[in-house]
């Protein structure tokens, strides 16, 4: 599984958006965050559509830039959060997913721009709120985004506020080489944190040449969610012998006293049922395996014969005993 994020700076761009479908479809990336799209309402999704993934976005009304997206591949089944995905009075934009992937542990994905000009109070005022709700959901966290903190210089305010509000949240900063390289600058603006480094197998920065943002991504080994015990209620144990006696003296004749079909039945199940109930009573058990309906018991027996002349063969080392 491999999720990427890249700083676009207009996806209405006819060559950024050609350029951003290649990397998808070279790389074969599952999910790829964007920010600073720059779309508005006049773009629709079919114009940025890229086969085989479904487009979330977000756009930025109040004024022009800004806006954030995300393609997932359709092989997962996605959630939009719609109630926390929103671009704050702040300014900071935020985009909530949370990933279903067959029997594998589901995830929640946030994409993320803060403008130049957002207030470092957004970690309190816009983003806590909602990665605390989200924490309820009990599954492992990724943001994605440009947050524009310049984390090569952990002295100055935007990269502290950072630093300071991932311990607090125990999430880990993932990306920790420039993601924007000019004649005179090397800045990491572009990061992916994670609540959970176990699924992490490598997470690292790609070159490309859309725009000055380098392009981030992580690889995940995921793992498959624990199955569900399965219990399965039968009879066994009894002794044929009680169990024969106690049929044979059973007060059958009570049967007759009924005239229709239907209450003969009755009568005769009852009384059945509790000498069933008495000498093998129904008990649950927890199944080792999982159950399979198409294994009868006839197969089973061929099965355990099957074993029994293979246990005879090695013991004699003749393989026609």
């Amino acid at each position: 599984m491999k999720k990427a994020h890249l700083n676009v700076r207009s996806l209405k761009c006819r060559e950024h958006f050609i350029l951003v479908k290649e990397a998808i479809l070279e790389n074969k990336f599952d999910i790829f965050t964007i920010s600073e799209t720059w779309l508005n309402s006049s773009v629709t999704d079919l114009e940025i559509e890229i086969p085989g993934y479904v487009i979330y976005r977000i756009d930025r009304q109040a004024k022009n830039g800004g806006g954030v997206c995300a393609y997932v591949s359709r092989n997962y089944s996605t959630e939009y959060l719609s109630n926390i995905s929103l671009i704050t009075a702040s300014g900071f934009h935020q985009l909530w997913l949370k990933i279903h992937i067959r029997n594998m542990k589901s995830f929640i994905v946030c994409t993320t721009y803060r403008p130049l000009n957002t207030p470092l109070s957004y970690f309190d005022s816009d983003l806590t709120e909602n990665f605390i709700y989200t924490s309820l959901f009990n599954v492992p966290i990724y943001l994605l985004g440009d947050f524009n903190c310049k984390l090569e210089n952990s002295n100055n305010p935007e990269a502290k506020a950072l630093i300071n509000f991932c311990p607090s949240y125990n999430l880990s900063i993932l990306i920790t080489m420039p993601t924007r390289v000019t004649e005179t600058l090397k800045s990491i603006l572009d990061v992916i944190l994670a609540s959970d480094t176990e699924q992490v197998r490598e997470a690292t920065v790609m070159e490309n040449s859309i725009r000055d943002h380098d392009l981030v991504y992580v690889t995940l080994r995921l793992k498959k969610a624990c199955s569900k015990p399965v219990y399965i209620a039968t009879r066994r144990h009894y002794s044929p012998v009680d169990f024969n006696n106690d049929v044979s003296l059973a007060p059958w004749s009570i049967v007759d006293v009924f005239d229709n079909v239907e209450p003969k039945l009755n009568a005769f199940d009852l009384l059945f049922t509790e000498i069933l109930d008495r000498h093998a009573p129904v008990k649950t058990f927890k199944a080792c395996g999982k159950p399979n309906p198409c294994v009868t018991d006839n197969i089973c027996g061929l099965m355990k014969t099957r074993d029994d002349w293979c246990k005879k063969a090695k013991k004699t080392n003749n393989p026609l005993s």
